[in-house]
């Protein structure tokens, strides 16, 4: 049976196609290769919000949690940052979301950043030692915990908001 050159097109596209995602997919795997690695417990943390509400990572277990790592600084994370909004609106019911502020001056800087991005992120301001447990060395960087609490992906720099859905799945 041959192919007629119309499906050779569409095959041979569809093979282009395929070929792509699995750069990209390598790609994204080697630019988080030193980050914690998928599998590892996700290093507990017990952090305030802008409205001063404790938010610890170990009493989520159950729910399946996206820890956001970003500085207002970085002009990446603005829009992964409106990436990461658009879950919370009309994403994954149960998912838990935290904005975790690295690299700030004051809370004012975070929350100025919140309204100006239209945030509806739990934003939580880090406090000395998380970039470091988390080994961030970059921003933007995104880890999801499973809902054991163990991490299932992670993403240093931009990622679109399918790339998020589909890591989200």
């Amino acid at each position: 049976m041959t192919l007629n050159r119309r499906a050779r097109q569409i095959l041979s596209v569809f093979a282009q196609i395929l070929l792509f995602l699995a750069i990209m997919w390598g790609y994204s795997e080697w630019k988080a290769r030193d980050l914690l690695p998928k599998g590892a417990p996700a290093p507990d943390f017990s952090l305030a919000d802008l409205d001063d509400r404790t938010h610890v990572l170990s009493e989520q277990k159950g729910s399946k949690v996206l820890l956001y790592f970003f500085s207002p600084a970085c002009r990446a994370c603005k829009f992964t940052s409106e990436n990461i909004s658009s879950l919370v609106g009309n994403g994954r019911p149960g998912l838990k979301v935290y904005a975790v502020a690295l690299s700030w001056r004051d809370t004012t800087e975070l929350k100025k950043y919140a309204a100006d991005n239209e945030l509806g992120l739990t934003m939580l301001p880090a406090a000395p030692g998380i970039g470091e447990k988390y080994k961030i060395s970059a921003y933007p960087t995104i880890y999801i915990v499973d809902e054991e609490g163990n991490i299932e992906e992670r993403i240093l720099g931009y990622t679109t908001q399918m790339g998020l859905r589909l890591r989200l799945l």
